[in-house]
């Protein structure tokens, strides 16, 4: 059984109307394009592969997948995520199978051939237990043989640029904002503040998020746990192979048994 009560407090507030405005620059479909291609050659999708795209959001993977041709199922805590999805994209998402849920409750045994973990969604619960369990779950859902891809911020990479200074910047929508990037090396958590200014007669908000980074050695121990072997691990979307000052670690991990 989930408790909610672990789940992150900053995460309802963080992951609204904001999220998609402050990372717009990121999220666009050049970059969506780009992990794609990156994912189809290092997967080795088939015609037949069952796709669940765990913290789908906006569903950009997955209606990019979708459009190739497989079947995707998204799932993620955000439904207005995903009616925006549906609304803006109705001909394309009637296509995708979509589940509101927690990422600690896949309900689903034994018929995934990949699951997906895009754009930094692992590590956002507060206790350790909780994003093993998600480990789990991704496990339990997968076939034998089948792979899950975690693409995870480089917790090296992060401390070692984590001290920069505070930007003001403003997105094509025509919101301010300042972004503050900070490091807690004791409990191992990349936070992120922003304080937006939506117009000019309107007050700053406040908001921030914080996710558990870990080192490889500490997700390898943690996949192994789950009953995962690594197969290789990345450190951009260039396929390059992962090295300690790469900006991001990306582990292809197999249900071994």
């Amino acid at each position: 059984m989930v408790d909610n009560k672990t789940l992150s407090p900053w995460a309802t507030s963080f992951f609204g109307s904001y999220y998609p405005l402050l990372y717009e620059s990121r999220l666009n479909d050049d970059i969506t394009k780009d992990q794609i291609s990156f994912l189809t050659d290092i997967v080795g999708f088939t015609s037949n592969s069952k796709i669940l795209d765990l913290c789908c959001g906006h569903l950009r993977h997955s209606i990019a997948l979708a459009k190739l041709g497989f079947h995707v199922i998204g799932l993620d805590r955000n439904n207005e995520y995903l009616l925006k999805a549906k609304k803006n994209n109705p001909k394309l998402v009637c296509n995708i199978d979509l589940l509101v849920g927690d990422m600690r409750n896949i309900p689903f045994k034994n018929i995934f051939d990949v699951v997906i973990n895009m754009f930094s969604s692992f590590g956002y619960m507060e206790e350790d237990k909780d994003n093993f369990l998600v480990l789990k779950q991704i496990f339990e859902g997968l076939k034998r043989g089948g792979r899950v891809v975690l693409d995870l911020q480089n917790r090296e990479w992060v401390i070692a640029n984590s001290d920069f200074n505070k930007n003001w910047d403003q997105n094509e929508s025509g919101m301010i904002f300042l972004e503050e990037r900070i490091f807690d090396l004791n409990k191992s958590r990349a936070i992120v503040k922003f304080k937006v200014i939506e117009s000019k007669k309107s007050e700053p908000i406040e908001i921030f998020h914080s996710i558990r980074l870990y080192t490889l050695t500490e997700i390898g121990n943690m996949l192994k746990k789950s009953g995962f072997k690594i197969a290789s691990v990345y450190g951009s979307y260039d396929g390059n192979k992962y090295v300690v000052d790469s900006p991001r670690m990306i582990v292809v991990a197999i249900k071994d048994s």
